[in-house]
């Protein structure tokens, strides 16, 4: 069993941060000349990071391949607690992902002021936040995790979409900010022993990566 990633990857670090909650240390490799290449879309038929190889099944999508672990080593689960906490796990991880995640990759190519088309920006942006008011409306009331009172899946989505959110918008000069709910399983996230090292080496490559879309935009 091994995993196809790359250590910039949103998706590949939600999936770290479930390999950690799970305890698991699973193989890590990066796609062979890249995950576009026709060596890799050979082996990936769907061309995409995270990939999972267990024998003949090629399972990408972040959220199968964290399902199909819990299923494989259940001794631990990313998605734990009762129906009602799983589901709303579930369900957090969906609206992360498809709400807020999908606004923050239309502002990729923001980024650098010598592209920037405000009236995109200031569109996206509006989205954006409105998706993140939504999120904080669902995290669970009363914590200290997203779903709950213990980490899970959705704390992986979380943590790994609020370093992006967190490095672009004061490259966009939009303050950060966080409801309360969203603050609280933030920063549990960060204090959890198996996660906050995860997010704490991933945030600085994304804010690496942020910087020198601004310093080239800059020199140029």
């Amino acid at each position: 069993m091994h995993l196809y990633e790359l250590p910039l990857s949103l998706y590949s670090v939600k999936v770290r941060l479930a390999l950690a909650l799970k305890g698991l240390d699973i193989e890590r490799r990066e796609p062979p000349g890249g995950y576009r290449s026709d060596a890799y879309r050979a082996i990936v038929p769907s061309a995409t990071i995270p990939a999972l190889i267990d024998g003949d099944l090629v399972l990408p999508e972040s959220d199968a391949i964290i399902a199909y672990l819990d299923e494989c080593f259940p001794e631990r689960l990313a998605i734990p607690g009762t129906p009602k906490e799983r589901a709303r796990a579930r369900m957090l991880t969906r609206l992360i992902d498809l709400r807020l995640e999908a606004k923050i990759r239309l502002l990729f190519p923001q980024v650098a002021p010598a592209n920037r088309n405000e009236e995109i920006v200031d569109s996206v942006l509006y989205a954006a936040n409105q998706a993140a008011e939504l999120i904080e409306d669902m995290l669970d009331p009363s914590g200290p995790f997203a779903a709950g009172p213990t980490p899970s899946l959705a704390d992986c989505a979380l943590l790994a979409t609020f370093s992006w959110h967190d490095a672009i918008w004061p490259a966009l000069g939009e303050p950060v900010q966080h409801g309360p709910r969203t603050e609280r399983a933030l920063a549990a996230g960060k204090a959890e022993p198996r996660l906050g090292p995860v997010i704490a080496a991933y945030a600085p490559l994304v804010e690496d990566w942020v910087l020198a879309r601004v310093s080239l935009a800059q020199r140029q």
